[in-house]
């Protein structure tokens, strides 16, 4: 799905671009959500390091975004020592960027909103859909893969393939400048 947008918005004037990814900290594994990794500093938890795909696929989808407005803090109720919720707004060229993790929604949501000129993409990343306007024709689609099957063809491109679409060393590098800006 992610290289469907790429590739859809790709040289498209884009306006505007939301991501929102939210789930609830206590359900994510079987163990005590207080004593893991997710929960406390010295182990480098926190909602920005645990939802840091969403800033690595956005550099991939809009190239290296600039970030102007920034909260990031713990706002919930969530017995954590961590930061449960970062709200980045900035920009890309015109394009104009927003980015919301948080640990505290009941809501397992990971979405992309992206509208521009003539294109409008509705992405869901949990279910592997999307609606997308395209000059004005709509169009749902649906990838036939698991997000299982997704990490086992990343995995296996990572090790057999000299051309691999995944993030390269230097990508990650990137997105980790990004976020130590944000710390």
């Amino acid at each position: 799905l992610i290289k469907l947008i790429k590739k859809l918005t790709h040289n498209k004037i884009l306006w505007n671009y939301q991501v929102f990814c939210g789930s609830y900290l206590p359900s994510w594994r079987k163990t005590n959500y207080t004593i893991s990794s997710s929960s406390k500093k010295k182990y480098g938890g926190g909602v920005l390091l645990d939802l840091s795909h969403e800033i690595d696929y956005s550099r991939l989808i809009i190239g290296d975004f600039n970030i102007s407005n920034l909260i990031f803090k713990k706002i919930s109720n969530l017995k954590i020592e961590t930061e449960d919720f970062l709200l980045a707004s900035g920009t890309y060229k015109k394009t104009h960027i927003h980015i919301s993790l948080n640990y505290f929604s009941r809501f397992n949501l990971r979405q992309i909103i992206i509208d521009g000129k003539g294109i409008s993409i509705c992405a869901d990343l949990n279910s592997n859909k999307a609606i997308i306007f395209i000059n004005g024709k709509k169009y749902n689609y649906k990838s036939k893969k698991t997000i299982e099957r997704t990490y086992y063809d990343m995995h296996k491109s990572i090790l057999n393939d000299r051309n691999c679409s995944a993030c390269s060393y230097k990508d990650a590098l990137k997105t980790q400048k990004i976020i130590e800006n944000f710390l």
